[in-house]
């Protein structure tokens, strides 16, 4: 009996996903692309509408 409950109990504790900043980054990133990408070819242009470099850009979409 121990051993179920203690195992009902580990699944109620499920940690959440927690979205780094490059992970959030990369979700708008994505998003944008979507839309917009038979307009926008450039690197630039997408890290220009995202407010970054395109270097940190590229750095957040590769992790």
């Amino acid at each position: 009996m121990m051993m179920i409950y203690l195992s009902r109990g580990t699944d109620a504790v499920t940690p959440s996903a927690v979205v780094t900043r490059d992970g959030e980054l990369t979700i708008r990133f994505r998003q944008l692309l979507k839309k917009q990408f038979l307009t926008k070819k450039k690197v630039a242009d997408y890290a220009s509408a995202l407010l970054v470099t395109p270097n940190y850009l590229n750095t957040s979409v590769k992790k």
